[in-house]
């Protein structure tokens, strides 16, 4: 069984109902710390938003779209001053694109390895994977492996598990939008930190 103080961070821009239905699968594995950053996405998606609050869901938002990365930031900051004992953060896409159950199995091994970043990785030998992401990502792999000597099977996922011990890492690195995921990744390698890949 999961741990409560796993806080599940859900960036989200412009949603629709699929955040809400992520949401009531989250909290009915347990997962009930959950923060969502509405990040700019204006006043006709602020519906689903409080949808979201209205459920129990701690809601932020951005007065404008700030990006991915600074969204990322904004939950950590907040949710470090909220809750005490945090175990660590596990980041997802509010598109419903990383499932309740692939979420809670990163926060199970966020637990098992509390000093290890935890990347939720995608199955790239999918018919269903689109050309262009599977050759993004076999480009920015062997980028970072050049970068750090470090191997990281998919250095684009949403899908990560962020221990306690890297939240100053992960607020002190530049990058507000998608490069802060690259950035934060070879921060952690360079860093001499553990990245686990999760199959």
């Amino acid at each position: 069984m999961v741990e409560e103080k796993n806080v599940i961070i859900i960036p989200a821009y412009e949603p629709d109902e699929k955040l809400l239905i992520l949401i009531e699968e989250l909290k009915s594995l347990g997962l009930v710390y959950i923060i969502v950053i509405d990040d700019g996405s204006g006043n006709e998606y602020q519906k689903i938003f409080k949808s979201a609050e209205d459920s129990g869901v701690y809601v932020f938002h951005h007065e404008k779209n700030m990006g991915k990365g600074q969204s990322i930031k904004t939950a950590i900051s907040i949710m470090l001053k909220k809750i005490q004992d945090i175990n660590g953060f596990i980041t997802a896409d509010s598109d419903n694109q990383h499932t309740a159950k692939d979420i809670m199995r990163v926060a199970n091994k966020l637990n098992e390895c509390p000093d290890n970043l935890i990347l939720g990785i995608r199955d790239f030998t999918s018919k269903n994977v689109p050309w262009k992401s599977r050759n993004g990502n076999k480009f920015s792999s062997m980028y970072f492996k050049i970068t750090t000597g470090v191997t990281c099977l998919d250095t684009q996922t949403g899908l990560r598990g962020i221990p306690v011990s890297m939240t100053e890492l992960a607020l002190g690195v530049p990058g507000e939008r998608y490069e802060y995921e690259m950035n934060f990744l070879i921060a952690v390698a360079k860093n001499g930190l553990q990245i686990y890949n999760m199959p």
